[in-house]
């Protein structure tokens, strides 16, 4: 079995690193977009409540459609409660049948959406014949819509865990194939080291690796033409006058130098 690169492992803490926080980024802003979609269809089903009840509500209040519509309207999900109000702010029908007759506060006039205390309660007013006749209102919480987006929730989660495995597992692969030919060049410089010039690398491709392995290829070739002229320079002069020659120390045309010459008998 081979060994994992350390570059691959590297490579692929990074590769980790960048998808555990892009992926919660994105999540983040997915889940706020389906969230603001979420409160958008809030909205638009209270608006399709509000045309319903008002039939019940118009030219006079039918006490009990009213108040089924209501409670079918609660049973929805993430609905907390649902409740319709006259023109003058005063609770006709509401799925807990205790408010019923309390007075409510804020705009009943306008379409709004109010946000307090984790809740979101959204108004939509009710006019027949040109005339103000009352308004609905339906509340839900931040956690009647976790609960709703629970679902996509996990969907993400589950996705960012493939990703991150798939990730992992291809960054390992790609970066063991990049670095093979540089494990070869390191070996192959390691024979060299050992004074085995008998080498040859052989990269595939039309890439810097490739270059690099024509490179060193071309620095063996010096390498070993140099050992074949050190060696046959040896054969006619000293290996110090051939390592000379070959470092370029000892000049064509000869030096004078002073030396004493003892013939001896």
């Amino acid at each position: 079995m081979k060994k994992i690169s350390k570059v691959a492992i590297k490579f692929s803490c990074l590769v980790s690193a960048v998808i555990l926080i892009i992926m919660p980024i994105m999540a983040s802003l997915v889940l706020k977009q389906t969230k603001d979609y979420f409160i958008k269809e809030m909205q638009i089903g209270v608006e399709s409540f509000a045309r319903d009840v008002r039939e019940s509500l118009f030219p006079r209040a039918d006490t009990f459609n009213l108040y089924f519509a209501t409670r079918e309207k609660a049973k929805e999900k993430a609905i907390l409660y649902a409740m319709v109000v006259n023109d003058k702010a005063v609770i006709l029908s509401h799925s807990d049948k205790t408010k019923i007759g309390e007075k409510v506060y804020g705009d009943i006039e306008h379409t709004v959406i109010h946000e307090q205390k984790g809740l979101y309660e959204i108004n939509v007013p009710m006019r027949a014949d040109g005339k103000k006749v009352g308004a609905v209102r339906v509340c839900f919480s931040h956690e009647s819509i976790k609960v709703a987006l629970k679902e996509m929730r996990d969907k993400i989660i589950i996705i960012t865990i493939v990703v991150l495995f798939i990730s992992i597992l291809a960054t390992v692969i790609v970066v063991t194939m990049m670095i093979r030919p540089i494990n070869t060049l390191a070996s192959a410089a390691k024979k060299i080291g050992k004074g085995d010039l008998n080498q040859k690398i052989l990269i595939k491709g039309n890439d810097e690796l490739s270059e690099l392995g024509n490179t060193f290829n071309e620095m063996l070739k010096g390498l070993r033409d140099r050992d074949f002229i050190k060696d046959t320079l040896g054969k006619y002069v000293s290996n110090h006058v051939a390592k000379a020659i070959l470092s370029g120390k000892l000049k064509l045309g000869g030096e004078r130098r002073k030396a004493t010459i003892l013939f001896c008998d």
